[in-house]
């Protein structure tokens, strides 16, 4: 149990650093940086090519943490699924009258 949330909980981490290691690459490195390329996004962090490394080697970091969590995550709901057989998958998927 405690390594399940402790998967969730790295995730979702990942996914709030993402998108700011990947704004202060961009910002540091003097690109304009928009929103889906309607809103731009005023620069927030001065042009540093020190910073815009730093930045895109823990945007890369992150990259593979999330592949290799994702990895983990699927494969041990797929183990409680198919080997344990435990219920833990069952309570994953919607119930039919939840079902549209």
């Amino acid at each position: 149990v405690f390594l399940a949330h402790a998967t969730q909980v790295a995730l979702f981490l990942l996914f709030v650093a993402m998108p700011v290691t990947g704004y202060t690459t961009l910002a540091a490195s003097g690109h304009a940086v928009s929103f889906l390329g309607i809103v731009a996004i005023p620069p927030l962090v001065p042009e540093s090519g020190r910073l815009a490394q730093i930045a895109i080697a823990l945007h890369l970091t992150g990259e593979f943490l999330i592949y290799g969590l994702l990895t983990l995550h699927i494969s041990a709901a797929l183990m409680h699924g198919f080997i344990r057989r435990d219920g833990i998958f069952e309570r994953m998927l919607p119930r039919r009258s939840q079902r549209l």
